[in-house]
């Protein structure tokens, strides 16, 4: 995969308007005059396996652009680049807003091909900047490992504006190189927000860069820093709804004798022990359900929502996950089958077709019986043999009884009673067999072993507030 980032692709696409501002002449771009500071800054902070992405609003030549990418290559780097124009007027343009998703979209996959990668935005409007910060959240363009820097021309204070107020360039792994003199000898100045600090939020000025001293840093910070190793006590929003063992809520005495809710599970004790780590306080957003949940860390009203979130197809479509610290696997358990009632015990040794078969023999069996006494034996045998005593006869044989002596004993009468006995010795050894067996180690209902077979059996699951049922 990352072979395919080998090959330097510019990918440039004009979304249709033409810029509101006039354009500067070549000799005039921001990035011509700050071009020297750029590569400076991308030198000390990009490694050979990461990719650049350029993005610009059109105002920056293509020449500029590659000039940069030489000396970028020159150092080592970058195993791939892609370059985006985003040309547009107005800024609530319809089809301009769906290029500009389409533009963030492809960006975003290079992202994912790259182990690491570097976005840098060129742009002298206050406005495009804020367009950039609210695409690239909404479309997920950046997460912590990538790095932002946004090359500008802004006043003190509208710089400060613009890192305030969008949470891409306050929260996110963003830095901005701000041309401060447009001379021959341009001058930069490389701000980054801290949104935690012991002094609260406050955008500060790490490190200048000149032609003549090059890159110097003012601050013990490095460029694009940790924004989360310390949170100096800030009160950090959270949402999370009770789902044991991972969150629960629980009532806590306080000594004055009143409760309060509090938490517990392993959740918020990890969240916890982060918040100990960090040094920042937990306050927990009232919210009325999952959706609630998720909502406002999205809407950025909540921090975060610290409670197991299992990763589904579905979910990936709107967010990104950084880390799998619990890995959870399909099972299901169900209770024992019951077994059947115990009067059907006496049945369930054999089958149903060894009990036909057994049925039909006790029927047939009294018939050759009688033909036999009827034909080879005298009246008075003939008179005493009938066919009640016939059945009997072959039943008390069947349940383990003799022979009642009835019966003539000529040769074929002999020969099929022999027959019979070995028959119903077989069977009644067969079948109380099978009962011990039966009885001893008793045989449960088949259950679903596999999720196909549960589904297919109609399955209802029920958990608190919420009930599941296989459409089978």
């Amino acid at each position: 995969m990352a072979a395919l980032l080998l090959l330097l692709s510019f990918a440039i696409l004009h979304l249709r308007a033409s810029a509101k501002n006039p354009v500067l002449a070549e000799n005039q771009e921001v990035l011509t005059h700050a071009s020297e500071a750029v590569n400076a800054v991308l030198d000390t902070v990009s490694d050979s396996s990461c990719s650049l992405v350029f993005l610009s609003d059109g105002s920056t030549s293509s020449s500029s652009i590659y000039s940069v990418y030489q000396k970028v290559q020159s150092l080592g780097g970058p195993m791939g680049v892609g370059v985006f124009e985003v040309t547009r007027e107005r800024l609530n343009d319809n089809d301009t807003e769906a290029q500009a998703v389409h533009i963030m979209k492809r960006v975003r996959e290079l992202r994912l091909l790259s182990w690491c990668v570097t976005v840098l935005a060129v742009s002298e409007e206050p406005q495009f900047l804020a367009s950039v910060a609210a695409w690239a959240l909404r479309n997920r363009l950046l997460v912590w490992a990538t790095r932002l820097l946004v090359l500008t021309r802004l006043p003190l204070e509208d710089l400060r504006h613009v890192m305030v107020s969008h949470w891409t360039f306050s929260m996110m792994n963003a830095m901005v190189l701000n041309v401060e003199e447009r001379t021959e000898f341009a001058s930069c100045g490389l701000y980054v927000h801290l949104p935690y600090s012991d002094q609260g939020p406050s955008t500060v000025r790490v490190a200048t860069w000149s032609r003549a001293r090059g890159l110097q840093l003012l601050s013990p910070l490095s460029l694009f820093p940790q924004k989360f190793l310390n949170f100096h006590g800030a009160t950090v929003n959270v949402t999370a709804l009770p789902f044991p063992p991972y969150w629960d809520t629980v009532e806590e005495s306080s000594p004055d004798g009143t409760t309060t809710k509090g938490f517990t599970g392993t959740d918020y004790l990890m969240l916890e022990a982060i918040a100990g780590a960090l040094n920042f306080s937990i306050r927990v957003l009232p919210t009325a359900n999952w959706d609630e949940v998720t909502d406002r860390v999205e809407d950025r009203t909540s921090f975060l929502a610290n409670v197991i979130y299992a990763v589904f197809p579905n979910r990936l479509l709107r967010y990104d996950y950084s880390y799998m610290f619990e890995y959870a696997f399909h099972a299901f358990t169900m209770a024992k089958p019951a077994l059947k009632p115990r009067w059907q015990s006496l049945y369930y040794p054999l089958t149903d077709g060894v009990w036909a078969a057994i049925l039909a023999v006790v029927i047939i069996m009294p018939l050759p019986l009688i033909l036999i006494v009827r034909f080879g034996t005298d009246d008075f045998t003939k008179g005493a043999i009938g066919p009640k005593l016939a059945v009997q006869e072959i039943i008390r044989t069947l349940l383990g009884q003799d022979l009642s002596g009835y019966f003539p004993s000529t040769h074929s009468c002999r020969l099929l009673l022999a027959l019979w006995l070995v028959f119903a010795f077989i069977v009644g050894t067969a079948y109380r067999g099978n009962l011990t067996a039966s009885l001893t180690a008793p045989k449960y209902p088949a259950r679903p072993e596999t999720l196909k077979e549960l589904v297919s059996a109609g399955a209802r699951f029920v958990n608190g507030s919420f009930t599941w049922e296989s459409q089978g």
